[in-house]
């Protein structure tokens, strides 16, 4: 009787498994090319200039560059480490400036969304409400609403279904809020009580990405520098302690703790720049 309900339990979850998808995991490297991929994909959005395909190109340049650069400094230790470190530093530039542009398109969103509330304080319509602010917009922002109008007015789409539709062109919490209270509106022009509860929580969220981005280049700069001090003082070492130093490059070992030493500030800087990256709003 036991086996009989474990059998069941079997039958049970293999015709789960008939209709439910598994999505296959990705492994670093995939999910490294996914984050670059949307990168670029976002930062075509505001025109900037450097595709994803010359970005590869780019990243065989690093490459080359640190590899060219630890031969130089007669060390092939520092040959492998410079190329992989450089190509991921690389990297890691893009999606810090992709940060960089997802709480420029917060900041632009909260900042409509008030120019919306107030333009239906006087005008309930939604749509003359957005068509009123639109031309004062910026890119990127601009463009999605702009294309949100013409499904309405030129391919004679539902407001709803238009606004849901824009709701996806940007991956943006502030968008997807304001959206939400928009659809609310449009049924009932009562909800804009509700739009200026809204709109008065994403102004504490503008000043406090406002902020944050003013700490994430205080902390950048400050690790740059740190690391470019640290790297001065090493290579001073050289005229004030010659013999030592000279004493020291010459033994075989030298060429190991130099890599080491190498590969510990990379380390370090790339696991900053991780955390500041993995915060989301």
């Amino acid at each position: 009787m036991v086996l009989g309900l474990f059998r069941k339990k079997e039958q049970i979850s293999a015709k789960r498994k008939q209709f439910v998808k598994v999505a296959p995991k990705k492994n670093k490297l995939q999910k490294q090319y996914q984050e670059l991929k949307e990168s670029f994909e976002l930062l075509a959005k505001i025109n900037y200039k450097i595709t994803l395909k010359e970005f590869k190109w780019i990243l065989l340049l690093c490459s080359v560059i640190g590899f060219l650069l630890g031969i130089l400094l007669h060390n092939i230790f520092l040959s492998i480490i410079f190329t992989g470190a450089l190509p991921l530093m690389a990297i890691q530039m893009i999606i810090l400036k992709r940060k960089e542009i997802e709480y420029m398109i917060e900041r632009q969103i909260i900042s409509y969304a008030e120019l919306i509330k107030n333009s239906l304080l006087t005008n309930p319509s939604v749509l003359h409400s957005i068509k009123d602010i639109t031309p004062r917009m910026q890119a990127p922002t601009q463009k999605i609403f702009e294309e949100m109008l013409q499904e309405v007015e030129i391919y004679n789409y539902p407001t709803k279904e238009a606004l849901l539709r824009m709701s996806n062109k940007l991956q943006s919490f502030s968008l997807k809020e304001l959206i939400e209270q928009l659809i609310l509106c449009d049924r009932d022009s009562r909800y804009i009580t509700s739009l200026q509860t809204t709109v008065a929580f994403l102004n504490d969220k503008k000043e406090f990405l406002q902020l944050w981005d003013y700490r994430v280049k205080d902390i950048t700069q400050k690790l740059y520098t740190l690391v470019f001090l640290l790297n001065v003082l090493v290579a001073m070492s050289y005229f004030t302690f010659p013999d030592m130093v000279k004493a020291f490059l010459s033994a075989s070992v030298s060429k190991i703790i130099i890599a080491i030493f190498t590969l510990i500030q990379i380390i370090v800087v790339f696991s900053v720049l991780k955390k500041i990256r993995s915060v989301q709003f």
